[in-house]
């Protein structure tokens, strides 16, 4: 998976039936699919669960065009010089 470009991370483990491999990928969900067929295509029956993160924090991340970058979000949002979102505002009381 990560010669396709996934962040992935390997956990070893220990299950009903003995060592187990675990991987943990982040991935955006259009990258689903592909992930899914890779996962099928090296093993069948390997248990899968998808998450939504609610909080992610450094690492790694995917850019669009499917490069790894790595940093904090204030640095990589300067390296591909995006905006920062906006803070909302609230209406003042009347």
């Amino acid at each position: 998976m990560q010669g396709q470009g996934f962040a992935v991370t390997e956990l070893g483990g220990r299950g009903h039936s003995g060592p187990v491999e675990v991987l943990q990928a982040v991935l955006k969900r259009r990258a689903l699919p592909e992930a899914l067929a890779t996962v099928d295509a090296c093993d069948s029956d390997a248990l899968v669960m998808v998450e939504q993160p609610h909080i992610a924090r450094a690492g790694w991340i995917m850019a669009p065009d499917a490069l790894p970058l790595r940093g904090r979000a204030g640095d990589v949002r300067r390296q591909l010089g995006a905006p920062r979102v906006p803070e909302p505002r609230i209406a003042a009381p009347v």
